[in-house]
């Protein structure tokens, strides 16, 4: 019973830290095209200014 009990809770960690891990990959990936599209952006504003 204890033992079964270690087991769901060291489950619900790793469920939880891999979400975590996805949630931050996601956030990190999001950030990453949203600064490149800002930049495409800029780059493209600034050729036509110039």
């Amino acid at each position: 019973s204890d033992s079964r009990k270690m087991f769901v809770n060291t489950r619900v960690l790793i469920i939880a830290f891999v979400h975590k891990e996805f949630y931050y990959f996601y956030t990190l990936s999001l950030f990453l095209s949203f600064s490149l599209l800002l930049l495409v952006t800029c780059n493209h504003a600034l050729s036509a200014h110039f």
